[in-house]
């Protein structure tokens, strides 16, 4: 099977957002060749969308659960989150490398400059102090299922973190094949030293073996022994 054939995408969205960039998504996803095995939104807003798309119709005020939402339908080997305002190169699935458990797939700041993370940063995400792996994550949906992402703005950090501290194995796609959208008015786009500390204190409890895996925020945590 080709990478396409065993992938899946998934997003969500409300009015807001799609008003926003509703037509650049249908136009960016038409373009796609290959096209994935399966593209799962989760909205419900009131619209004609391609016919090969699922369409869940449900919706969360807090957003992540809507995303999360999108696993109960996902058939795929290997399913990636995206926003609504991502854009993938047409080519994006075309010899893309799905390797280990976890893919950290490449791509360009709306500026141009690469937005990645390497092998090195992923051998010290626990110790970096910030998210040294950004880029979108391709993952083994049963792996999904077992280390879900958690309900905070900045889950991708979380989850990268989550992962490396069980051991999960990573590989890099460095083809550089999608635009990371990063604008004002986005749901993670503000700074905020507060959810930056609450995901360092995340860190240091995965350090002492304690967090229960799970979409909980925060973490539930095993007993001291």
């Amino acid at each position: 099977m080709t990478a396409a054939e065993r992938c899946g995408i998934y997003t969500a969205f409300n009015q807001k957002y799609w008003d926003r960039y509703g037509a650049r998504f249908v136009a960016m996803s038409e373009a796609l060749s290959p096209r994935p095995a399966q593209l799962i939104v989760v909205t419900e807003v009131e619209a004609e969308f391609p016919d090969w798309w699922t369409v869940v119709r449900f919706w969360d005020d807090r957003v992540w659960p809507a995303f999360d939402k999108a696993l109960d339908y996902a058939t795929t080997e290997w399913v990636m989150l995206c926003g609504v305002d991502e854009q993938f190169d047409p080519d994006f699935f075309a010899d893309l490398p799905l390797a280990g458990d976890v893919v950290n797939v490449s791509g360009r700041w709306g500026n141009g400059n690469a937005c990645y993370g390497t092998p090195s940063q992923w051998m010290n995400l626990l110790d970096l102090g910030h998210n040294g792996m950004p880029g979108l994550q391709m993952i083994r949906l049963e792996v999904q299922r077992k280390y879900p992402q958690r309900l905070h703005k900045w889950r991708d950090w979380i989850s990268w973190a989550e992962l490396r501290w069980h051991g999960v194995q990573a590989s890099f796609d460095t083809r550089q094949k999608f635009v990371w959208c990063y604008e004002p008015g986005q749901t993670s786009f503000e700074a905020d030293r507060a959810a930056e500390m609450e995901i360092l204190c995340f860190i240091s409890d995965l350090k002492t073996g304690r967090v229960i895996p799970g979409p909980e925020w925060p973490a539930l945590l095993k007993p001291k022994e």
